[in-house]
């Protein structure tokens, strides 16, 4: 027997350690593999000496940043790729901005920013994009915002101002689709009071992150 087992140990040697392996390695411990998802550049609009609107104690460049990390925060549970312009509260000049963008690679961009007006009815969101004269890239554009506005509506229940084309440099100067969301008016009392609500920010960026999902659609899932 002891010959016989000797014999065996020669001819087939991976056979006591495959199964010491077996043994001693369970399912929880092999990594899981999760496919990659689009790459997002989210930009938190303003910052530094840079404030963007100031209604009393609200500073457009603080909440613009906010509602940017908790868009993010969405998209990385979401298995997202995330870059930020900015993570922090410092100026980033809009070429900078766009270089960042276009050095990424990334599948799109979102711009975020609250809107002010001189009449205090003003109320509402806003989504451009630019009229590119690339279709493809228009096109793309325009249904991102199409998407954005519509779960942002849902979801906020705030009026909507519509989807409309803009000039500014971040959507037009980008190489990918871009968008730049206006999460309501400072200038508005009772749109500034439902803003300085962090429960209100973490639903702009819900409806935000829904709006990505569905133009990115079931392939990117």
């Amino acid at each position: 027997m002891v010959r016989l087992f000797l014999l065996l140990t020669l001819l087939f040697p991976m056979s006591v350690d495959a199964a010491r392996l077996r043994k001693h390695t369970s399912l929880k411990q092999v990594p899981k593999i999760v496919p990659s998802r689009a790459k997002i550049v989210i930009d938190a609009g303003h910052g530094g000496d840079d404030f963007g609107t100031k209604v009393g104690q609200t500073i457009e460049k603080v909440i613009n940043l906010k509602t940017a990390e908790y868009v993010a925060a969405l998209l990385r549970k979401g298995g997202y790729e995330v870059l930020m312009t900015r993570k922090k509260d410092v100026f980033i000049s809009l070429a900078d901005r766009v270089d960042f963008a276009n050095r990424s690679k990334a599948s799109l961009m979102v711009s975020i920013h609250f809107n002010a007006a001189q009449s205090k009815e003003a109320e509402g969101l806003e989504i451009f994009y630019f009229k590119d004269p690339i279709q493809e890239r228009k096109n793309h554009s325009k249904n991102l915002a199409d998407h954005v506005m519509r779960f942002l509506v849902s979801i906020t229940k705030a009026k909507s101002r519509g989807v409309k084309t803009g000039n500014f440099c971040v959507i037009r100067d980008t190489q990918i689709p871009s968008i730049l969301v206006e999460g309501g008016f400072l200038t508005n009392e009772r749109e500034l009071e439902k803003i300085r609500q962090d429960q209100y920010l973490k639903s702009l960026a819900q409806g935000i992150f829904d709006g990505i999902e569905a133009y990115l659609g079931p392939k990117n899932s």
